[in-house]
């Protein structure tokens, strides 16, 4: 699962800012706006383990992909960055 970080966004009409959420579903658009779905993981209280984030637009959240495997870090430290044809993903590499 990916984890996306929230810049700008609401819950329930509660500010959401700068906090990071396991993303379930990406963007989706409704009559009520746009929103992404995420894991809750106890930041809001008594509400559903899966809950929408409402955004304005893509650039209101960004997609972080973290590897922690120690042969995929190798291969990336040595230059070689995998292409993705449909989007930008900023990675964030942890060393084993």
């Amino acid at each position: 699962m990916s984890v996306v970080l929230v810049k700008s966004g609401s819950y329930r009409n509660i500010p959401v800012i700068n906090t990071q959420f396991k993303l379930v579903k990406g963007l989706q658009s409704g009559k009520t706006g746009n929103w992404i779905t995420v894991e809750n993981g106890g930041l809001f209280p008594n509400q559903s383990s899966l809950i929408r984030i409402k955004v304005e637009d893509q650039h209101d959240f960004e997609l972080k992909v973290e590897f922690t495997s120690r042969k995929f870090f190798q291969t990336m430290s040595k230059g070689s960055m995998p292409q993705c044809a449909i989007c930008v993903i900023m990675f964030t590499f942890v060393p084993p």
